[in-house]
């Protein structure tokens, strides 16, 4: 049967083989709850929250904590052809601007680096290989009022 496939399809293949393998050993390499702190355990809770909150809207989670050297995306969802990239931030209250506040100028180019990062894998995994329009969302969590900001920022 691998036979009759081309070079290039065997080259995706062997592409997506190894994205599904780096994801599983990325989410199998992830901290252990022991050794997070507090805040980062309800950060976790808060990033499980919103991927029900979102699946609701009708989202499509393509995968969670991606990790890259200079950055890291909570939640990546496909929303019709658009691919997703979602900051989950949570703060207790509105003090020093609250949740949203949180994600400034130095925050979103880090998200943005991560992504450009992933893009390509993310394209080939999960759009055919066609780079997807993308945008970045962000889920703002202040004490029990959830905002959802699409297109936070570019």
């Amino acid at each position: 049967m691998s036979q009759s496939l081309s070079p290039e399809m065997l080259a995706a293949r062997a592409q997506q083989v190894m994205l599904s393998k780096k994801t599983k050993k990325t989410a199998a390499a992830a901290t252990p709850s022991r050794y997070l702190s507090p805040t980062q355990q309800r950060g976790h809770q808060y990033e499980k929250q919103a991927i029900r909150y979102l699946q609701k809207q009708g989202l499509h989670i393509l995968l969670h904590n991606l990790d890259a050297r200079f950055g890291e995306i909570d939640i990546v969802a496909r929303s019709q052809n658009c691919l997703v990239f979602i900051e989950v931030r949570q703060r207790q209250s509105n003090l020093y601007g609250g949740a949203l506040a949180s994600v400034q100028a130095a925050k979103q180019r880090r998200i943005k680096r991560a992504a450009r990062y992933f893009l390509p894998s993310l394209s080939q995994q999960f759009f055919d290989g066609q780079t997807p329009f993308c945008r970045f969302d962000v889920i703002a969590i202040e004490g029990q009022t959830w905002h959802w900001i699409r297109d936070a920022f570019r």
